[in-house]
């Protein structure tokens, strides 16, 4: 649901006033669900924010104004509808007011102005004027396209959408920043008037002429934009806003460099499974490109098209600051001149690594052995002479 706040004339009545607001719906076509009492005032309740927009547009709050039903129009909503325009041509900023708004009226595709402030200034770069329009879309065109007047155009760079910023108020004691209305230490008896700050009435009441902040003491209402008070509570929250932006496209920043240990870990990752590949490469020749892109998807990394066949034992006694067998003469990268390079297949290549050397262990007992069996034929080659020397007596 979404509410909208109306305030009756002094001395209007309650039901009349909700059978003027009904009426005035159904001639602007606004779907309102429900009106129920606020206090002194009204709510009225739609089923969506286009029609709290429609309650808003400046022809329905001056049809609701001529029932004596003023529509409370949030500062917020009246920001998000007004432009600032700077460094206007003084061709357009000389003349009147009613002039412009009728030139935006007629060269906007009939655009139309709530109210019109001019910041005059001697320096034709400080030529300011603040346009708020009856409705939010009006101001967003005018920021995305710019704004034609007198057959001249504002450039959508010198325009702006007015920037609002919230502060927290209690309605009661109308303290700024502090507390909320609920949770106001005053007592409930406690009354204070935020036109001329007397504690003797409530702004309903008022009939004082002289106005009085609350807040700072200026001859302004207390709820009024430019008292100073609201100003610096506007501006100490704009800077802490700014300040903790900041912080957060700082640390996003930092957070999009890469460490330094990360990327030696990735150095060293990479150049392990190059230096292994290159290995495989030499004992099985063409399994380069295999052996890489199997380690890039162990190690969750794009694949990468390399040769399938590197001289991989010539890049690994380079790497390694080895020089070529019987060839000091040659390039490490280049292949010997007239030596025919002779490819082994997987069985040789593999039979070529076995070891060809056997343990001391498996020496050491074949020595046993050989001297068991020489011991042996010594023993019978004696007995066998035995045998002779005494058939012979």
């Amino acid at each position: 649901m979404f509410k909208v706040k109306v305030r009756l004339r002094h001395g209007r009545d309650p039901r009349e006033a909700k059978n003027a607001i009904i009426q005035v719906a159904a001639i602007h076509e606004i779907m309102i669900t429900n009106i129920s009492n606020a206090g002194p005032d009204l709510s009225i309740l739609t089923a969506s924010q286009n029609d709290v927009d429609k309650i808003l547009n400046i022809k329905c709050v001056k049809h609701l104004e001529q029932q004596g039903i003023s529509p409370i129009i949030p500062q917020e909503v009246r920001s998000r509808r007004t432009i600032i325009c700077r460094k206007v041509d003084s061709y357009i900023f000389d003349e009147g007011k009613e002039d412009i708004t009728n030139q935006i009226h007629s060269q906007n595709n009939c655009a139309e102005v709530n109210e019109l402030v001019k910041f005059p200034n001697r320096h034709f770069s400080a030529n300011i004027m603040k346009i708020e329009f009856t409705d939010t879309k009006m101001a967003e065109k005018a920021v995305n396209e710019g704004l034609r007047m007198k057959y001249l155009t504002i450039a959508k760079h010198q325009i702006e959408r007015e920037m609002y910023t919230y502060i927290q108020t209690c309605m009661k004691c109308y303290q700024l920043e502090d507390h909320h209305t609920t949770q106001c230490p005053m007592d409930r008896t406690y009354t204070v008037c935020s036109e001329c700050s007397s504690t003797e009435h409530t702004w309903r009441d008022c009939k004082e002429e002289t106005k009085c902040c609350i807040n700072c003491q200026g001859a302004h209402r207390t709820l009024a934009m430019k008292c100073p008070a609201r100003k610096g509570a506007v501006t100490a929250k704009n800077k802490k806003t700014s300040s903790i932006t900041y912080a957060n496209k700082a640390a996003t920043y930092q957070s999009m460099i890469p460490s330094a240990n990360k990327s030696i870990g990735c150095n060293t990752t990479v150049n392990s499974m190059i230096l292994q590949a290159h290995y495989n490469n030499i004992v099985y020749p063409g399994t380069f490109q295999a052996s890489m892109t199997k380690y890039y998807k162990q190690n969750n990394m794009p694949n990468v098209l390399t040769d399938e066949n590197p001289p991989s034992r010539e890049i690994i006694m380079f790497v390694n600051n080895m020089p070529l067998e019987n060839n000091n003469n040659c390039h490490p990268l280049q292949e010997p001149q007239g030596q025919a390079t002779v490819e082994n297949t997987p069985e040789e290549a593999a039979e070529a690594q076995e070891p060809q050397v056997q343990t001391t262990e498996e020496n050491r007992r074949e020595e046993v052995e050989e001297a068991a069996e020489e011991q042996g034929e010594e023993e019978e080659q004696t007995t066998e002479s035995r045998h002779y020397e005494q058939n012979n007596k």
